[in-house]
């Protein structure tokens, strides 16, 4: 698999994570319309808004990615985004780490390592 296919899948990942931490602003933001008391009002939040538009995106450009490589050797890459994700929640939304969450996050990375090379 080549530098720039694995860049790629990265940058997909990192997105990935990306839309995990707007879907969960969106969750724990009332939004911008707090006067609909339904699942509507959800529909009408920006961050879900802009989530749901990343992953319409991030679905074009899976398909466009595994043109390119086995779909065996792709997803497991794709799994940095459980190192990501909650990286991510730690910076934006100033959630808590457990320690055994490193350990498992070293032990993904690892994983990644050994397939892609």
């Amino acid at each position: 698999m080549s530098f720039w296919i694995i860049c790629l899948l990265i940058v997909y990942a990192v997105l990935m994570s990306c839309g995990q931490i707007l879907f969960k602003l969106a969750a724990n933001s009332n939004g911008y319309f707090p006067k609909i008391h339904s699942a509507f009002a959800a529909y009408l939040n920006p961050y879900f808004l802009i989530a749901i538009t990343l992953y319409f995106g991030l679905t074009v450009f899976w398909i466009w990615l595994i043109k390119f490589v086995p779909l065996s050797k792709a997803y497991p890459i794709v799994a940095i985004s459980f190192v990501v994700t909650p990286l991510l929640a730690q910076v934006v939304l100033a959630e808590n780490l457990p320690k055994d969450l490193l350990v498992g996050s070293f032990l993904i990375i690892t994983g990644i390592y050994l397939i892609t090379r």
